[in-house]
């Protein structure tokens, strides 16, 4: 499908309206289109099915092109992911050197009883390493493995585990893990927003200032949004308070703003807070980063 702002789109027709068409792609499961904003339609193989008229912005697409296109579609992919990687280099009054890298990937599958619902499985990796003065200002690692089953209407069921470093923060070494509920308050082709809630056990073990093992109840959000064809924002809030002493709490929040530089190719600027209420000794309780990479989705 091209459209008028000289973007394409490929995908699988899914339905024709009197003023817009529906079509499912890699990234959404159906998304709408304003005939007015279509220029041309084709298949992948190249062969014509519709061109708009000129003077006729509204002209309905022939039903033809639904019965040609279906053949030669893609169907939409259950494996999804992307890799991000950034540098922050400077030679001169301060040598400083940053290396960072986030690899993610999905899998969904459809309940054979029941198509609309899903099981699906997130990974998330990253890892960073950094010196400032040849002094090593950076040095982490960690990733988490969620799953989450769809049950009746908007609610699910989720389990999460994840695990890592971080030598800054004195961290030799922590994990997690935990079941909870959650609720896909909002799902549509642009937008979408989950709630969840449940336990999650957490242990560090730390270079400095005693260890942690305690039970902690945890609050998430997660949001992302296509503002534009080429444009889009994600963002996850994770907010842990300590069941055996409700003083101490901690929580993550990541956003990344995402542009489409070529089908499969992205600039990111991802910003990062992370909140502690109890570190270990001369460390900062909260830790502030702003980062920009390039994005290889696939």
């Amino acid at each position: 499908m091209r459209l008028k702002n000289g973007d394409r789109i490929t995908g699988r027709l899914l339905a024709q309206e009197t003023n817009h068409v529906i079509i499912a792609t890699s990234w959404a499961e159906s998304l709408a289109l304003p005939i007015s904003s279509i220029s041309g339609f084709e298949t992948v193989g190249g062969e014509q099915l519709y061109s708009a008229p000129h003077g006729s912005p509204n002209t309905k697409i022939a039903p033809l092109a639904a019965a040609k296109a279906k053949p030669t579609t893609i169907p939409p992919k259950s494996i999804r992911g992307s890799i991000q990687l950034g540098s922050n280099i400077q030679y001169g009054a301060r040598d400083q050197e940053l290396i960072y890298a986030r690899i993610r990937a999905s899998y969904e599958q459809p309940y054979k009883r029941d198509p609309k619902r899903f099981f699906r499985t997130f990974g998330d990796y990253s890892a960073d390493y950094g010196e400032t003065e040849k002094v090593k200002s950076a040095n982490r690692m960690t990733g988490s493995v969620k799953t989450d089953f769809d049950l009746n209407g908007p609610a699910y069921c989720y389990n999460v585990f994840g695990g890592g470093y971080d030598e800054i923060r004195k961290i030799d070494s922590h994990y997690q893990f935990g079941p909870g509920l959650g609720c896909h308050l909002v799902k549509t082709p642009a937008f979408t927003f989950d709630l969840e809630g449940g336990a999650n056990y957490q242990a560090q073990r730390r270079s400095a200032g005693g260890n942690l093992d305690s039970l902690f109840i945890r609050a998430a959000q997660d949001a992302t949004w296509k503002i534009a064809p080429r444009v889009s924002f994600s963002e996850k809030f994770e907010f842990f308070v300590n069941g055996e002493n409700t003083s101490q709490f901690r929580f993550r929040l990541d956003s990344t703003f995402s542009y489409k530089l070529i089908e499969n190719l992205s600039l990111n600027l991802t910003v990062t807070d992370l909140y502690d209420t109890d570190p270990a000794p001369s460390v900062d309780q909260n830790e502030f980063q702003i980062r920009s990479s390039i994005g290889i989705t696939f």
